[in-house]
């Protein structure tokens, strides 16, 4: 018989759970000691991501998809308190913030390499935030350490401000205390809930970490879209002179200083302007007509269309989405899967831009109100991609056929605000539903009680 072998476990000091107090002050207020620090301090400069922009047609067309499928769906607002959302409805029409979140966008991926800044302006009367202004971002920047350059942050890792400073050489900073501007301060915190830094709204859609600094795809790809452009204008340069006429002027035994520049000037000008029905009559032993060789450039134009294809893939768009010639365009399997990708990633971006639309603009609006931003409605962008309306039509519809989906204002309305709808008079019977249950649930509470 053998006998069963004792197994001693050592625990270790660092992994052994420490006991909880449930309902002391330490479970709330959570202590931090890490120092908190910007991991990121240079990016490839703004201004070398605009003129790629200007210049290069296949950057445009990307840049445009995102914002086409970001933003110009739109979005609807989404929470309990119907009377809020009527009314951050009719502030963002009169702040016109869906013309904004274009401009935020293209910021992001170009102008401000990664970032985006929004000014929220504020009725010094009222408090109220009554208009916004889209910043550039070549002049607005957090509030760095001079020596370093690293951003200054506060104990808790937000940044200790924004600093702009504009062509005109005005310059303006804005702090948790206090705004400045060139030297004067125009705006004292009074009460504790109040916030300089509230008046800027930064965007990003990419980044590391904790970074407050965003990134753009055209960031880490732009070494290989330069190669390609000096590619693209090698290829045109030697394709438009490979037609190019050539003239040997003299007979091979005439010594070149018996041929003067007014010869070669006169000849010039009779070919200058050579179509197919000139005809010109030469001495074939004083002038012999040639033309430059075509050169090969089939390794060229694969090598073009290979950075290209590093370009889309930096910005999680396939090629073959993008490029509309029958060159290089794969099947139509591979076409549809990059597709369906390219729909996963606009959601996961869209839902990024809706929160920090929210936290950003929407929850200091509310807070301008005197309101509880805590019931600020969340944001939800509508897809503009077929495959994503489509799929949700049929799942609707096949679960409504199987009496799996019965009829509920509240689904209505939300199916109406995705596919731009007209949703007042399903509003109007949501109200209805609410008040009908409600004195249900009044009725059962006294039935119950008695």
């Amino acid at each position: 018989m053998v006998g069963k072998r004792r197994v001693r476990i050592v625990e270790k000091l660092s992994t052994r759970s420490l006991p909880i107090a449930v309902g002391t002050t330490e479970l709330s207020t959570p202590s931090l000691y890490a120092e908190v620090e910007e991991r990121v301090e240079k990016t490839v400069p703004a201004r070398l991501l605009e003129e790629i922009y200007h210049r290069d047609s296949l950057t445009f067309r990307l840049v445009q998809d995102y914002v086409d499928f970001l933003v110009s769906p739109g979005f609807y607002l989404e929470g309990e308190e119907q009377d809020l959302i009527d009314r951050l409805n009719r502030w963002i029409k009169e702040v016109d913030l869906e013309s904004i979140l274009p401009e935020i966008v293209k910021d992001i991926l170009v102008s401000g390499a990664g970032n985006a800044y929004v000014e929220l302006g504020y009725d010094e009367t009222t408090g109220e935030i009554v208009k916004l202004r889209i910043l550039n971002p070549k002049t607005i920047d957090f509030i760095r350490d001079s020596l370093t350059g690293s951003i200054l942050l506060e104990p808790d890792g937000s940044p200790v401000g924004y600093k702009m400073e504009t062509s005109s050489g005005t310059k303006i900073e804005w702090r948790k205390d206090q705004i400045i501007k060139n030297g004067e301060v125009v705006w004292r915190r009074i009460r504790e809930d109040e916030d300089g830094r509230d008046r800027i709204a930064h965007f990003k859609l990419f980044g590391l970490g904790e970074s407050l600094l965003g990134m753009t795809p055209l960031e880490p790809c732009y070494k290989q879209v330069l190669i390609r452009l000096n590619l693209e204008e090698a290829v045109g340069e030697s394709s438009s002179r490979s037609g190019g006429i050539v003239l040997h002027v003299g007979r091979p035994d005439q010594p070149l200083e018996s041929i003067s520049k007014e010869d070669l000037k006169k000849v010039t000008d009779m070919v200058r302007n050579v179509v197919h029905r000139n005809i010109l009559a030469f001495r074939r032993d004083e002038v012999e007509i040639s033309r430059f060789p075509t050169p090969d450039l089939r390794n060229s134009a694969d090598l073009i269309y290979t950075f290209a294809d590093f370009e889309a893939t930096a910005f999680g768009r396939g090629l073959i989405n993008v490029m509309h010639s029958t060159l290089r365009r794969g099947y139509t399997g591979e076409a549809q899967q990059k597709a369906i990708e390219w729909e996963i990633r606009v959601k996961s971006l869209q839902k990024i831009l809706a929160r920090q639309i929210r936290d950003k603009i929407l929850k200091r609006v509310v807070k301008s109100w005197k309101l509880d931003p805590r019931n600020t409605p969340n944001v939800v962008f509508r897809s503009v991609l077929p495959a994503t309306l489509r799929d949700r039509a049929r799942a609707v519809a096949t679960l409504a056929r199987h009496n799996l989906l019965k009829y509920d204002p509240a689904i209505a309305e939300r199916l109406a605000q995705e596919y731009s709808l007209p949703t007042e008079f399903i509003q109007l019977e949501k109200e209805r539903w609410k008040n009908r249950y409600s004195k249900l649930e009044e009725s059962d509470l006294d039935e119950s009680s008695s």
